[in-house]
């Protein structure tokens, strides 16, 4: 139950196993909610932010 409420406060665990560079950032899956998440620094994860956004801004700069 306290691992559900941090995925709503945005505060996820990946699926250790699963883990993948992306070229990027560290992506994987939320072990709790399934959603996919991003490591934003050591030990602290966050949802991933949609591709299609993220070229959209990159290319914009």
């Amino acid at each position: 139950m306290f691992a559900r409420l941090q995925c709503l406060l945005n505060r996820h665990a990946p699926q250790r196993n699963a883990v993948e560079w992306d070229g990027r950032d560290f992506v994987s899956h939320c072990r709790h909610c399934e959603i996919p998440v991003r490591r934003i620094r050591k030990r602290r994860w966050a949802r991933a932010r949609a591709e299609v956004q993220r070229r959209s801004s990159d290319s914009a700069t």
